[in-house]
Formats: structure tokens, sequence, C-alpha cells
């Protein structure tokens, strides 16, 4: 039940437990209620209601449980406490940059003494010391209204979770494919079969079942479209990652499995000819390896279209696909005969649909070719329609724009368009031939009554992908805003590393912007200290038993500065271990309150309070740089980045990082991963973050209200369905948005 509650946590908010008929003690109830809110939780009415129900031993086992997945969510499962400077941030403000920089480095001389000599103490033995929670702190008062509540979950929850996750139209994250492989591989008692959706639309997730079902017998029915299907298929059932832009290395199959491969290629080509003839072409260098490791000419009887495809591949035959076709027609400016053959794909029609449009010759033409791939549109995936008309509805001509290559965010880069402009009566015409292909697509779906949006849904972002996005607490979709509450006083970045080798270490950084993306200052282990601005906790260079690091920025400091406009959290891996090889890696953000510039607060609570965590990701991916969050001072925003950059770092240049600046500060080396290095790549990801139009959550619910016959009302208290951050449907519930409503 733990792996289930961990999903059910995850993604609903909610905890299974089964009534009894005993009695809890009241003083019992209000301590697990007490603690629960000192890590930023409510519990709901019926939840404690099944606690005080349960005997005695169930008491203890499920409110251990619930606690522990509690804390994970917040980072509250492991010492937070364990960094450099003690009594941080109040001393620290008290003391000079060149203080902190002689602190710094006694710091880094404790390590290398304590490993040296095994102690794992050295630090206390030069005055820096471990740090502890001071008498004068005193407790933090707990703010309800900013807490998020937990609610008692059924069985019949779960499944309908699993069905929506495995059903909804967006990749699965890395941690709900190790819950979901737990659940069906571990839980035998578990009724797998109602876990499955009838329609698993998502590819991905397609193959993943293939991979599990090795593994558990269960009925999966197997639908393959294109050869891409056929890689993905073959990477899961090697275990291998299941992207398709990922090389992985080829592997051998048992006999029985290769036969079963091409038996399921060769029903698909029965109907899907041309999608495989299309794929398999473009990828010619992996047909010939995986003919050379599947031996398909062996299988002849069973899959004889397969072979022969897979043949004529393999020897080079040319064909001149649809494809190039198309690309030829848009070159000579053959707009509308352009149309004519792509609506032979519609999807396809639509993602190119602005393309098609810019190389009509008038305006005759463009009409006729809206005409005719809307007589398809309606056939066409929810998620490219909304994409393609949100593209119309933002299209500037000459415009610059971020492009993510292969959809990798670590490749952003910014491009100029340079094409032929759309007229503006064909922007418009195209854009509402796509709203009405959505409302026919959403007019299926079951009727809605009476629906509240709050108004701020119009700043998240509708969740499409999340193939290469973290997992964590309020996880939500790249480029999405979220309000500050009016009375934060500081931004508490933090991160928490454990990683097994000596050696490796992750600094937290923090850089500040101008409204040109040209940096202004930063506060790092290079500079630790920004006055009235910024400041740093200190960090460590050996990780293995668990450290953190913080930095604090000021928020009356950043109004008093006008040039700075954007502040930008990074993380670095500085001895280039990738996230994924780490124990465990997570950062994320606590919003502070009646912690003054000048010091004269309180500085009530810990360092680390779970109760005002905000938003916590988990760092696993391969990158060794993260760009987890954005602060826009002017909108008073947080912007949701979870982006990386990558490569051109030479590890010679940590070498000559130990070479003292003026002030305390470091100078870093030539090729080191630091800020100084890494600043233009940083400022390109947050251009794409900052300025990245998608289809807002907003957007999509009003489409399907008018579609599914609902009404739109302003009071909340009137509605059968509230979109709200705390509502009935929230966009933190990436799995109903993608399943139930596109």
């Amino acid at each position: 039940m733990r792996v289930i509650n961990e999903l059910m946590i995850n993604k609903r908010a909610s905890f299974i437990i089964e009534k009894e008929n005993d009695q809890r003690s009241k003083e019992q109830i209000q301590a697990l209620q007490v603690s629960a809110a000192q890590l930023g939780f409510i519990l709901a009415p019926e939840l404690v209601q099944a606690f005080a129900s349960l005997s005695e031993e169930s008491f203890q086992e499920n409110s251990a449980m619930l606690l522990e997945l509690l804390k994970i969510q917040k980072g509250a499962d492991v010492d937070m406490d364990d960094f450099l400077f003690p009594n941080f941030p109040r001393e620290c403000r008290m003391k000079s940059l060149e203080e902190l920089s002689s602190l710094r480095f006694a710091g880094y001389l404790a390590d290398l003494l304590g490993y040296i000599f095994e102690e794992k103490h050295a630090r206390r033995f030069l005055g820096l010391g471990k740090y502890t929670e001071h008498t004068e702190r005193t407790p933090l008062e707990l703010d309800l209204e900013s807490m998020d509540t937990i609610t008692l979950g059924t069985m019949d929850d779960f499944y309908s979770t699993s069905c929506n996750l495995l059903g909804s139209r967006m990749a699965l994250s890395r941690l709900d494919r190790q819950l979901l492989t737990q659940i069906f591989t571990q839980n035998s008692w578990v009724e797998k079969q109602r876990m499955i959706p009838e329609e698993i639309p998502f590819k991905e997730t397609l193959a993943f079942l293939v991979g599990l079902q090795q593994k558990v017998d269960f009925n999966l029915q197997l639908t393959l479209k294109s050869f891409v299907d056929v890689k993905r298929v073959y990477a899961a059932l090697l275990d291998r990652k299941i992207d398709i832009q990922y090389n992985f290395r080829l592997g051998n199959l048992k006999n029985q499995t290769r036969k079963w491969l091409l038996v399921q290629m060769e029903r698909g080509l029965r109907h899907y000819y041309q999608s495989f003839l299309e794929s398999a072409y473009k990828e010619r260098e992996f047909v010939v390896l995986f003919w050379n490791r599947i031996h398909p000419e062996k299988y002849q009887s069973v899959a004889p279209r397969s072979v022969a495809l897979l043949r004529a591949i393999k020897e080079g035959e040319k064909v001149e696909t649809q494809a190039a076709k198309l690309e030829r027609l848009l070159h000579e400016g053959r707009g509308l005969e352009a149309a004519k053959l792509a609506i032979q794909n519609p999807g396809n029609a639509v993602r190119r649909l602005a393309h098609l449009l810019s190389r009509c010759k008038d305006l005759a033409e463009g009409r006729q070719a809206i005409a005719l791939i809307g007589e398809k549109a309606a056939e066409v995936d929810a998620s490219v329609l909304l994409n393609a008309k949100c593209a119309l509805d933002h299209y500037i001509p000459e415009k610059i724009r971020a492009v993510f290559p292969q959809g990798k965010t670590d490749k952003v880069r910014l491009v100029a368009d340079h094409k032929t402009p759309i007229k503006p009566e064909l922007v418009q015409e195209a854009s509402q031939m796509l709203e009405q292909a959505l409302v026919q697509r959403f007019a299926a779906k079951s009727p809605l009554g009476k629906v509240y949006i709050a108004d701020n849904m119009a700043s998240f972002h509708i969740p499409f992908g999340s193939r290469d996005e973290s997992a964590g607490y309020r996880i939500i979709s790249r480029g999405s805003r979220m309000k500050v509450e009016q009375d934060t006083d500081v931004l508490r970045f933090f991160v928490y590393k454990k990683i097994p080798r000596m050696g490796g270490f992750v600094d937290l950084s923090v850089t500040f912007l101008n409204k040109f993306f040209e940096g202004v200052t930063q506060c790092s282990w290079t500079n630790l200290k920004v006055e009235e601005l910024a400041m740093h906790s200190g960090d460590s260079s050996n990780c293995q038993e668990g450290l953190s690091e913080y930095v604090d920025v000021c928020l009356e400091g950043l109004k008093k500065n006008p040039d700075i406009r954007y502040v930008v959290m990074q993380i670095f891996s500085y001895s280039h271990i990738p996230f994924n090889q780490m124990e465990r890696c997570f950062a994320g953000l606590m919003l502070r309150k009646d912690m003054p510039n000048d010091g004269s607060g309180d500085f009530n609570g810990r360092v680390f309070e779970p109760s005002t965590v905000r938003y916590r990701m988990d760092l696993t991916d391969d990158s060794v740089t993260s760009l987890p969050l954005i602060y826009d001072v002017k909108n008073e925003e947080v912007v949701w980045c979870d982006m990386s950059i990558r490569g051109g770092f030479s590890r010679a240049g940590m070498l000559e990082t130990l070479s003292t600046g003026t002030e305390g500060n470091v100078i870093p080396g030539a090729g080191t991963l630091t800020l100084e290095n890494v600043m233009p790549r940083i400022a390109t990801a947050c251009y794409a973050a900052v300025h990245m139009k998608k289809p807002s959550l907003k957007e999509l619910v009003e489409l399907n209200v008018k579609a599914r016959g609902g009404e739109l009302v302003t009071d909340p208290t009137l509605a059968d369905i509230v979109v709200a951050e705390d509502g009935t449907l929230t966009p933190f519930q990436r799995d109903i948005i993608t399943k139930e409503w596109l």
C-alpha cells in the first residue's frame, strides 16, 4: 500500500485507508494533525474520521506512512540542517564578504581533513559546527490558508488515477514509471486490468506497458502505426529509454520475442503501410541495425510484408516519400498543392498550417487551403489543434523565437523567423477553423454543468508533455506563472544533494538579470553576499553524507534596484556527475515572512521549514545543470522553467578556481562550470521560458464549456466544477487535464 499511497499523494493529494471499528484518543488524532500541519498539510475531516476508527497497530502504521510520504513531498525526509555557515541568515547578514570567504575556505579545509582522517565532524573542530536550532528561534506561525488538504482516497480512486495516467496524452515522468512498475510487479493482489484504460493514445506509454507485459502477464491490445512505434517497443523490450530521440544500444531478443515483434509490425502494416514506409525510410540506419539483430528473413512465413519493406530499405531502394514531395512543393511556392498532399496526413497538415499558408500565392488560394484542411481537422488530436491555434493567435512575422531541437530543453536556441508573412485575414480565419475543429472534438465528451474558472488559470499552460520534466511537489507545465504572496519578505531557494562518490558536489546559485536578459550580479559560492539583495548559506565539497545549500533573496532589495527584472535559480553539478547518477538531489523554493532586510526581524522558525515550501522538484535527468525557477520582479511571479544547459565545460578549468579575487570573491577558471562561464546559455533558456507561448488551462476549459453545453459562472459556490489552484480541477492534476479535457 505504501507505493499506491505515494502515487495517490503525488497525483490526488489523497491517502487510502480502510475504516475499522476501533476508537483512537483525541490526543493521538490532534498530534497527527499538528505533525501534518507542520509539514504544510491539513487532513480533511473524512480522513481524520478514518484514522480515528483504526486500531492502535493500524493507526501507528498508517500515520507513520502518511507523515513519511508528506515529508517526501516537501523534502523534509532528509537532514536539511547540514550546511556551512552557522546561524544562517542572521549572523551572515552581519559578517563581511571577507569574513564569509574565510569561513568558506576553512570549511573546505575541514572537509579535506575529515576525508583524510575519516572524521565526519571535522568542521566542528574548526569552529564552524553543524547548524543547530538556537533557542532564540521562536516557533513559526503556521499559515493555514496556504496549506494543501489531504483527502481520504479509495481503491476505486486509485484505479481511476492509474487509468488517467496511462490514458493521458503526455509522457510519464520518471517517478510515475517507477511507481507504476512497482505496483504492476510487486502487488499481486492489485487488479491490473482495472489499471489499464481502453485507449492508450500516447505511444511511449504503450511501449512502456509492452515492456511491463514481459514481466507481468496482462491483456494489452497493441496497435503499431509506424516504424517509430516498432523502435519504441524494441527499446521497451530491452528495458531501455523509450524516447525515440535517444539512440539506445540494440540488444538481443529471444526468438519468441522477435517473432512476436514482427507479427505486431505485420499487423500494423496492413492498415498503415504508407506510415510505416515513410517512418522506416527516415530511420534507414536503424533499419540496418534492426535487420542485423532481429534477422527478419527467418520469419518470412509470418511477416512477409515486414520482411519485404525492411529489405527494400536496407538495400537502399530510393523512395520519394510524401515528406520529400511536400518540402519540394513548399520550396516551389505551390502552397495549395502542398496542402492537398499534406491533408493525406491531417495531423501533419495542421502542424504545418502556418508554413502552408505562407506559401499560398493569394488570399483566395489560402482560403481554399484552410477549407481543405478544415474538412479533416476534427480528426486531429486536440493537443495538435491547440498548439497550432496558439501559434496563429500569437503570430508575429520575423519574430525572434526559441526552438527546442528534438524537443530537448538543453538544446534550446533563439532563431529569427524569415518566412514569407501570412496575410492577417488568413491568420484569423485559420484560427477560427481550428477552434471549430476543437469544439467539434470536445462535443463528443460528456455534458458539463456550471463551471467557475479562476482568472489566474490563464497563467498555467496545458501539460502536453513531461518526458524531461521533473517530478516533485506542485509540479506544473514549463512556462507557467504563479503569483507570490503579498506578505512575502524573502525567497529562499534551496537544494539538497547526496552523492555516493567522494569529490562529488553540487552548487546552488542565483543570477540577477535585467530586462534584456543581461547579467547584473549573482550570488553563488564565488560571491557569497550581495549587500541588501542576496546571501548564500555556504557550500561544501563533500556530499557523501548529504548536504544542503540556501540562497536568500530579499524582495525589498529587489524593489529598490530598478536594473533587475529576473532572478534565476541554477543548480550545477560542479564535478560533472549527472543528476541521475546521484543518490538524491532535489531543489525548491520557500516563501518566508517577517524577515526584513535590515535584520530587525525575529527570524522565526528553522532555516528549513516544510510548511513554507511552495515548490520542490526532483533532479533526476542526465544533465549536470538545472534551471528550476525564475522570479519575474516586475510582475511578482514565479515562472516555472525546469530546463537544463549542456556541454562546453572542461574539467581542467576547475583547478583554476582557487585563486582568490578581491573582496572575498573567487575568480573562476576559463573552462569551469560556473555562472560567469555559462551566462549566455542561461540568458537563452530564461528568454525561452519567459516568452513561451502555449495554450492555457483557462482556454482549454472555456472551449470544453462551449462545446459540451456548460455554463460559466463568476461565483465558485454556485459551480459544479471549480478550476483553481485549490479547486476540484487544479493545474497540478496533469493527468486529469490531458485525459478528460483534451
